[in-house]
């Protein structure tokens, strides 16, 4: 007997599976649709007279991506330039119950393409979580996950970033569901082996290499040139903060300096223009900028520099105090 391989353009036949005379199971050859031979007599009893035990099954499969990108504005959004990051390690997880958690250990991995591409075929419907974790970079700091831009991947939007959770080095989405004919159509490019319809390429992972901003503030009695003098983290005998101020006027991070004279500023977003402001009074975040502060023997001076997208941490200009 023969069946067709396929119904329409979203299913095909499933596994072979052959025992003689067992109903329920799928005896149709996956490449010609042809079941193994059987014989009827006519004159027999029982499935040697009437068989009704020949069937086939048929099962859409489904194809899951689509890019890990480098985020240089990290806003969660692919933009026109962005590169993809290729050698990213892609996990796929069941999440059967829906909870958002994966059911177990990743039951596929595979790794982004040179252009970031990651794509999981030959899924069956169900729901699904995917998990990537970022090569380590030629230099500069650690990939960092972008701000996400979707919480619910089953949104179906394209070219956002989707991961969710960040839990030891690894980035998850939240839980996507698959479902055969139901998937988003037109998507590019189309790197899944499913039909358009059954395939979702949207789930996208953004990734940014943080900038740290650090300096020193010292004592330097020689003049303010060069870094020869002792480095302090107090004003006389008060605490000096160091306050990174945005273009607004307002404090973006505070950090207090240490006893040598250093201080950083740890994941400093790109494109903006900074002020860095010492004071003995540490600013809040979203709040106007502290007054300066004079150290005795002279004045505490302000720098600005404007941080670009980089892979590398900026050395802030040194501060120095002149008697």
């Amino acid at each position: 007997m023969k069946f067709p391989t396929s119904t329409n353009a979203n299913n095909t036949l499933t596994t072979q599976t052959t025992t003689a005379g067992t109903d329920n199971n799928s005896d149709a050859n996956t490449s010609n649709g042809m079941s193994p031979v059987f014989t009827i007599n006519t004159a027999g009893t029982g499935v040697a007279k009437n068989n009704p035990t020949i069937d086939a099954g048929f099962v859409s499969y489904l194809s899951l991506g689509n890019q890990v990108w480098i985020d240089a504005d990290r806003d969660g959004i692919k933009d026109a330039g962005e590169s993809g990051l290729a050698g990213a390690t892609v996990y796929l997880y069941a999440d059967a119950n829906n909870d958002g958690s994966p059911d177990g250990p990743a039951v596929a991995s595979t790794s982004s393409n040179s252009s970031g591409y990651y794509v999981f075929n030959n899924l069956l419907q169900g729901n699904y979580i995917v998990g990537v974790v970022p090569p380590s970079p030629a230099s500069g700091n650690p990939y960092s996950s972008s701000p996400v831009n979707e919480t619910n991947p089953n949104s179906n939007v394209d070219n956002n970033d989707n991961g969710v959770t960040t839990t030891a080095g690894q980035t998850y989405s939240g839980t996507i569901n698959l479902t055969p004919g139901a998937e988003p159509l037109g998507e590019t490019p189309n790197n899944g082996t499913a039909t358009d319809a059954n395939s979702n390429l949207t789930l996208d992972f953004g990734f940014y290499q943080p900038v740290n901003v650090s300096g020193n503030v010292y004592v330097d009695n020689n003049g303010p040139t060069n870094v020869d003098g002792t480095g302090t983290g107090t004003a006389g005998t008060t605490q000096l903060y160091a306050n990174l101020v945005g273009p607004n006027g307002n404090v973006v991070a505070s950090v207090p300096v240490n006893s040598n004279g250093t201080y950083q500023f740890n994941d400093v977003a790109p494109n903006t223009t900074y002020t860095m402001v010492l004071s003995t009074t540490p600013g809040t975040v979203g709040n106007p900028a502290p007054s300066t502060t004079l150290h005795p023997v002279g004045a505490m001076y302000q720098k600005i520099a404007a941080i670009i997208p980089a892979t590398t941490d900026y050395k802030w200009p040194n501060y120095g105090s002149c008697g």
